[in-house]
């Protein structure tokens, strides 16, 4: 699932265009978008939705096709597997996971304060501050 979450990039990429939306045999509807990946593809990003009463949920995101749903299924099969089935290791594996991704988020976030410090230090920033710091 890792791959798949990586093919994403920024959560804010752009280009991002919303595309057709068809209904489901299941009632449910498919959003296609198309985003431009981290790797500079244009590929597709849709969105499968549920309806629960008078709104619809985001039941799984595709990308270029990959369930992300499946993906984190399969990959929670095959932990299990190894740890022989035991849903508390699992468990400790996907909060340590969620723990790493925070952390790597907050590095990302930190890289771009020091960017946006540069900016201001060179003066980009500060002129348009009125060269108040």
């Amino acid at each position: 699932m890792q791959r798949v979450v990586e093919r994403l990039g920024n959560p804010q990429a752009e280009p991002f265009e919303i595309g057709a939306t068809r209904a489901l045999d299941n009632g449910a509807f498919l959003v296609v978008s198309r985003v431009k990946f981290r790797d500079g593809h244009m590929g597709e990003l849709d969105w499968r939705l549920h309806p629960t009463g008078t709104k619809f949920v985001v039941a799984d995101v595709l990308v270029d096709g990959v369930s992300v749903s499946v993906a984190a299924r399969d990959e929670a099969a095959t932990e299990l597997k190894a740890n022989q089935g035991s849903i508390a290791k699992l468990m400790e594996r996907m909060q340590n996971r969620i723990r790493f991704q925070s952390f790597r988020s907050t590095l990302t976030a930190l890289g771009e304060l020091k960017h946006v410090r540069r900016e201001f230090d060179g003066g980009r920033i500060g002129a348009l501050a009125g060269g108040a710091r």
